[in-house]
């Protein structure tokens, strides 16, 4: 049985709000990186629900990499065709709903089942850590 889940970035639907007043899905407001992490540390699973956007299909979600390093699973309402989701899939660190598909459904079936039984690509995840990521960024800043 898992213990809540932690929703940390979505747009308003009727779906989330049902969901936070039966207590399923739990909004903590404004707080501190370090605040929101000790927070996500709490959890069984993270929520990263995201807009369907033109930039999304490109750029990963800033706060990402440190829910990859958290280690729990990831619950990825995002658009099929996106840089986040390909990433959770990638790194085989949870699951990627659709978000243009009755998603209360497909999370209510993770959440039934269970399923937590994911293979976690600890190498792939480390490449997504905010250490290696700078880096990249500083050899690219350092070409021009």
């Amino acid at each position: 049985m898992w213990n809540c889940i932690f929703l940390v970035m979505c747009q308003e639907t009727k779906q989330l709000e049902q969901s936070i007043r039966e207590g399923v899905l739990f909004l903590h407001g404004k707080a501190s990186h370090e605040e929101s992490l000790r927070k996500l540390g709490q959890c069984d699973y993270v929520l990263l629900a995201l807009s369907d956007l033109p930039n999304c299909r490109a750029v990963m979600s800033i706060k990402l990499p440190h829910y990859l390093m958290l280690g729990h699973p990831i619950l990825g309402i995002v658009p099929e065709q996106s840089a986040t989701g390909e990433i959770i899939m990638k790194t085989g660190s949870g699951f990627v709903i659709p978000s243009d598909v009755d998603w209360g459904e497909a999370l209510q079936q993770i959440l039934s089942n269970n399923k937590t039984n994911l293979q976690r690509n600890e190498k792939v995840i480390e490449s997504y850590s905010w250490e290696n990521i700078s880096k990249q960024w500083l050899s690219v800043l350092g070409s021009r």
